[in-house]
């Protein structure tokens, strides 16, 4: 991981991360989402993100060359609301790396997030478990996720 550096997220980060985030979502979830279902996931609004981001801890991971290639974000309560690694460089640890220091950083005994279906395997792979299969809507398109926790029930 030394080739790798987290950091603490920035203003200045908001297009590369939506760049890296919507690469991601159009290469890596195409395997278990329809591409309607990509298209409307990709479509994030910038000023609902930074409000949004700007109340939790987000972290970036960045490379040699200062490229983004990991964001994930987590609020006080211990929601791990995004997780995303750059479709480029999946498999080298960053999204283990950033969800690390990010429990690290909180004191929360329980940890909640929404996995999406190709991110399950990886979040059951680090403690979590199911609570429960939700359909959620998104932008007029329906999709299936995870509701899963960490810690105590």
């Amino acid at each position: 991981m030394s080739e790798f550096l987290i950091r603490s997220y920035a203003e200045d980060d908001l297009d590369e991360s939506l760049a890296m985030i919507r690469k991601t979502i159009c290469v890596v979830n195409l395997g278990d989402y329809s591409k309607d279902q990509v298209e409307a996931w990709q479509n994030i609004d910038k000023l609902s993100w930074s409000e949004n981001v700007a109340t939790h801890q987000a972290l970036v991971v960045v490379n040699k060359e200062d490229k983004i290639v990991g964001f994930g974000d987590m609020t006080q309560e211990g929601y791990l609301d995004h997780l995303f690694v750059d479709a480029d460089f999946q498999g080298q640890g960053i999204a283990s790396l950033l969800l690390q220091t990010l429990e690290t950083n909180h004191a929360q005994q329980t940890l909640t997030t929404h996995a999406s279906i190709t991110a399950r395997p990886f979040f059951e792979a680090r403690g979590f478990h199911v609570v429960r299969e939700q359909t959620v809507s998104l932008r007029g398109e329906k999709f299936i996720n995870y509701e899963m926790m960490k810690g105590e029930d």
